[in-house]
């Protein structure tokens, strides 16, 4: 079967070509090809309908790359977040080509050639006619093969013709990004020049002695004067559900059996070891013929893996054995020593114990059972009664991180988007399922100060320390200006003169940190003259530039180029968003979906 697939290579590359085109002409022609009916459709944008079709396969293509990146099961926050972001997908793209279609840009058919000429799209990069002897793409003979028979290249003219003027409107939307040489110096300058300094530091946390006792009194006045640094926005609390996706005995029993047959076709000569690797394991070496690439010591990998390693012989197929939920197969390839340490190559065979479509049927009825129970009283009540995983967030504000809440962060929307008893659809993730309901809502308000009162005596200490600190910074100015130097003024109240060493605009100072105020203030100075006394958040400064060393005119020359680009391209990305969203704004889409379950 491998061979097979091997031999059709070229037929599946242009099969996939076909269906990416063929998609494209979905976009600019779904108008026309769907028709007034409003079945199976997920949605529409501008009345233009996405189908359902269009969009599982879609999702399940985006899915399947995800997870081929990873050698981990995605989480449920992560392939919710693939399916949101392949709507969002799906929709953008209708939007930009309908934006396209409004004021056609002229386009010529030297552009057309001279695209197809040099942009061969990836299939075509890999199909191993074009492909040298080195496996790279000889783009001598491509365009050999468009001299000798253009005809069998219509596809992709019709391709480029049809998407051509969308990537020319991106162009132009994107060339609005100007970027200026002023702004691209300024960059440099800020991360490059730099400077030297003495200072004097007034920090307000080195006054332990304002670490006193706060009375109830002296807290509710400052809780009065301050209301502001007390006062939370709208909150809520959600209840969750978790019902684990746990396989059953007969799902196990079902991977062993088939990693056992596994070991009886390699056994019998049937198929070899790699073969089976790289058509059924599931593990991140199953391209290489399960190869794990090196020689290992029993140090470096699993105990249970370990003793099966190094237990047998060198091509001896293991037994079939469990480490959690993965089923192996073990065999080793070669004995080594690495470092004076017996080591062994070897391959491995793995896969994963999942609920099977009878348990997650079960599992899906269960968590039925539960909504259909917690619609009538209560989502808590309804998990405790079915044994489940029940939480209960603390109150939580908008956009703020909730651990409970992770893998679904679409209930914190949720949760201030509906009134309180809002019970939420199921939601199906790779590793459970999900219920949730708002169990309360909070208007934005001033916390009581019995709920704040720690936190107020904390502020209360801090304003004295920076009062102390202020009393000594006064000192120090005063200092200062009778001795005309920093280290006598140190000296007169008891600090000391400190050296930054080289900082920047961007950067930190040695010993305090990164603080931009400080960094900006001490930027003004002309090298050998001293500040006035700089107030920032980090207490009281006497600062005194020693040195600047300023960006040379090579620097510049040989940062410019990288710097625009950086710019230009978060620029682009800025701007690019922005026409986006006025597009999004502006347009009517209608959201189908079902919820996910």
């Amino acid at each position: 079967m491998l061979q097979t697939l091997r031999n059709n290579t070229r037929i599946i590359l242009w099969i996939i070509v076909i269906a990416f085109v063929g998609f494209i002409m979905l976009v600019w022609g779904a108008d026309l090809q769907f028709g007034p009916s409003q079945q199976g459709m997920a949605g529409a944008v501008n009345g233009q309908n996405i189908s359902y079709q269009d969009y599982q396969r879609r999702i399940t293509a985006n899915l399947q790359q995800m997870r081929s990146r990873s050698d981990r099961e995605t989480s449920v926050e992560e392939e919710r977040a693939a399916v949101a972001q392949t709507w969002q997908s799906l929709v953008d793209e209708i939007l930009i080509t309908q934006e396209a279609r409004k004021d056609p840009i002229p386009l010529s058919d030297a552009e057309v050639l001279y695209w197809i000429r040099s942009n061969p799209p990836d299939p075509l990069r890999e199909d191993p006619s074009f492909v040298d002897s080195t496996g790279q793409f000889d783009m001598a003979r491509y365009q050999e093969a468009l001299r000798r028979a253009p005809e069998q290249f219509d596809w992709y003219e019709a391709f480029v013709r049809q998407q051509l003027p969308v990537t020319k409107l991106q162009q132009n939307v994107l060339s609005a990004a100007k970027v200026s040489q002023p702004e691209v110096d300024a960059y440099i300058r800020d991360r490059f020049e730099q400077m030297r300094a003495s200072f004097v530091w007034v920090n307000p946390g080195d006054f332990g002695k304002a670490d006193t006792e706060v009375s109830e009194s002296e807290a509710r006045a400052y809780y009065e004067a301050h209301p502001d640094e007390f006062k939370v926005g709208e909150r809520a609390r959600v209840v969750i559900v978790r019902v684990p996706k746990e396989h059953s005995p007969q799902d196990e029993s079902d991977v062993l059996d088939e990693v056992r047959g596994y070991a009886n076709t390699i056994r019998k000569g049937e198929a070899t070891f790699p073969a089976i690797a790289e058509s059924f394991s599931q593990d991140a070496f199953a391209e290489q013929g399960g190869d794990h690439g090196r020689p290992y010591t029993r140090s470096e990998i699993e105990p249970e893996l370990a003793d099966r390693v190094f237990s047998g012989q060198v091509g001896q197929l293991s037994e079939p054995f469990r480490i959690g939920n993965r089923v192996l197969l073990v065999q080793v390839t070669a004995d080594t020593l690495m470092e004076g340490k017996p080591a062994r190559r070897f391959a491995t065979i793995e896969r994963r114990i999942e609920p099977g479509a009878d348990r997650l049927t079960e599992l899906r009825d269960r968590v039925r059972e539960i909504h259909t129970r917690a619609e009538r009283g209560g989502l808590a009540a309804a998990g405790l009664a079915a044994g489940a995983k029940v939480d209960t967030t603390a109150l939580f504000e908008p956009n703020s991180f909730n651990p409970l809440l992770a893998g679904v962060r679409e209930a914190a929307a949720f949760a201030f988007e509906h009134p309180a008893g809002t019970l939420a659809s199921p939601v199906e993730g790779a590793n459970d399922f999900v219920l949730y309901q708002v169990i309360e809502r909070r208007e934005p308000e001033l916390l009581p100060l019995e709920e704040v009162l720690p936190r107020v005596r904390r502020q209360v200490i801090r304003a004295r320390q920076h009062e102390m600190a202020r009393a000594q910074a006064k000192g120090l100015l005063d200092a200062y200006q009778t001795a005309g130097n920093l280290a006598g003024a140190a000296k007169a109240v008891g600090l000391t003169v400190r050296d930054s060493n080289r900082f920047n605009r961007k950067g930190g100072i040695a010993g305090v940190g990164r603080d931009p105020e400080l960094t900006a203030a001490a930027f003004t100075l002309p090298a050998g003259t001293t500040s006035g006394l700089i107030e920032t958040p980090s207490g009281f400064f006497l600062v005194r530039a020693d040195s600047l060393f300023p960006v040379t005119g090579e620097e510049l020359e040989r940062q410019r180029a990288m710097v625009r680009q950086n710019i230009e391209r978060e620029r682009q990305s800025q701007t690019f968003q922005a026409w986006l969203e006025g597009l999004r704004s502006r347009a009517d889409i209608e959201d189908r979906r079902e919820p996910v379950f």
